[in-house]
């Protein structure tokens, strides 16, 4: 039985990364894809933890029964080209099978793969002629290269502007436009319809437990929109809205929406004024401007 053997960092994995695998996978019964990580490193929010990186490759492969994808993490041995004898004992107590072909990009891997781990070693594409991206050039400019990166890791790099403001300023309808000129999605606010949905339009019947109802299905609706977006997503709502309406119908905060908030969620925030007319559309109750204003 032939047991492959993939290697790379994979940060992020890219359409050059895929077309690889595939290929090397048309060569084996099993391939291993390794995700080289350091957790040490993974201290720096500017990097993605490894497991992230796994997931993203998990996503990708799991049509493919025989694309098995792991995780080794690099902290604790040393740095290549020393580490090669821990790094494949890491490996191989990972990998149930023995490994009799190795796949990499680079020819200075072929002496580590065959002393390390008896096997033999194919290039795959090592003049990058066929796939000429690099996760070095997305990482330098994500937007540029958006389409090179392999579709489950996309909504990391997306950018995602939140339009705020108090009701009937105009957010709703800017957000959607705004979307529709980046032609790109937008999330709407779930909590806007909720109670038509679920309380038969009685805003009485409103509890707790529906305002963190409503912060679970808006990050649903989010996730969603994100995941097919172009480059850039648009919100005109997030926990921090649905908190201030919550002591609004309330008369207090709801402490179980603080675990929704996430103050890195947005590249960009942008809050709007009342500058509009209000439009009494029954479900809006801030009618005068001196609400408005104090509100916003």
């Amino acid at each position: 039985m032939q047991v492959g053997l993939f290697i790379g960092k994979f940060n992020p994995p890219h359409l050059g990364h895929i077309s690889s695998i595939l290929q090397a996978h048309a060569m084996c019964d099993t391939l291993y894809v390794c995700v080289c990580a350091n957790s040490a490193e993974e201290q720096d929010k500017s990097v993605i933890p490894g497991k992230t990186r796994k997931m993203w490759l998990s996503q990708e492969f799991q049509p493919y029964a025989q694309i098995k994808v792991i995780r080794i993490d690099e902290a604790n041995i040393p740095a290549y080209p020393n580490g090669w004898v821990q790094f494949a004992s890491l490996v191989k107590a990972q990998i149930q099978h023995t490994i009799t072909i190795c796949f990499g990009g680079e020819e200075k891997y072929r002496d580590g793969f065959k002393t390390h781990f008896n096997a033999s070693y194919t290039l795959i594409d090592p003049l990058r002629k066929r796939n000429t991206i690099s996760s070095t050039l997305i990482k330098q400019n994500p937007t540029l290269h958006f389409n090179f990166i392999c579709k489950s890791a996309r909504p990391h790099f997306t950018k995602k502007v939140l339009v705020c403001g108090t009701e009937s300023c105009g957010k709703t309808v800017l957000t959607m436009k705004l979307a529709q000129i980046f032609n790109t999605n937008w999330s709407e606010e779930v909590g806007r319809y909720y109670s038509e949905r679920y309380l038969g339009f009685d805003e009485e019947a409103y509890s707790d437990s529906d305002f963190v109802r409503i912060c679970s299905l808006q990050i649903e609706n989010d996730i969603l929109k994100i995941n097919g977006a172009n480059k850039i997503c648009f919100f005109d709502t997030d926990a921090v809205i649905t908190q201030y309406y919550a002591e609004m119908y309330q008369g207090h905060c709801v402490q179980a929406i603080e675990t929704f908030v996430n103050p890195d969620k947005f590249d960009l925030v942008l809050i709007m004024t009342p500058q509009v007319k209000w439009v009494d559309d029954g479900l809006r109750f801030l009618g005068e401007q001196e609400k408005r204003e104090t509100k916003n």
